[in-house]
């Protein structure tokens, strides 16, 4: 406590992880330009993978980090193939409902994949290993859905940017 405290007083920045929020209840001021990035709050500001991305190859990045393998092995197929087809999604730019509806509904999710090699990991022939790739693919609907889907809000978390203008900020001290 005594070190946000401390920030505070400075008129420095912090990310603090806060899961049980009580943190937020004696810190948070809006007034001071705080941002929650908890999706479940409606203080949450819309932010969107997909226009996070400043090339396709974080496409891969942000799809690897969500699809983490429980073992060694790296080439897990129920965590690489929801991985490929979370990272094909997101190269198209949808909003986070969006790519919550594409990864939630079969068929639109065959449509979106429709003349890739992942089609035929999801085929509905593919018995087994569909449904093995379409609970890990429900996974990430749930959390699309969990994002703040109003791209009307005056706030939208930027991260690169926050970062390119937190380090300038350094450099000019």
């Amino acid at each position: 406590m005594q070190v946000l405290r401390q920030i505070r007083e400075r008129g420095e920045s912090a990310i603090i992880y806060d899961p049980a929020c009580e943190y937020l209840q004696r810190f948070y001021d809006a007034e001071r330009g705080d941002i929650i990035l908890n999706p479940l709050d409606a203080r949450c500001p819309y932010w969107g993978p997909s226009q996070e991305m400043g090339s396709n190859a974080e496409a891969d990045a942000i799809a690897a980090s969500l699809y983490q393998s429980a073992t060694d092995v790296k080439d897990e197929f129920f965590n690489q193939t929801p991985a490929q087809i979370f990272a094909h999604l997101l190269r198209k730019g949808p909003t986070p409902h969006q790519l919550a509806e594409w990864m939630a509904n079969s068929d639109t999710l065959e449509a979106q994949v429709a003349g890739t090699e992942m089609s035929f990991y999801i085929d509905r022939k593919a018995g087994t290993q569909r449904a093995g790739a379409q609970i890990y693919t429900n996974d990430a609907a749930n959390l699309g859905q969990r994002l703040s889907t109003d791209v009307t809000k005056n706030t939208a978390v930027d991260v690169q940017n926050v970062q390119m203008e937190d380090t300038a900020k350094q450099h000019n001290q």
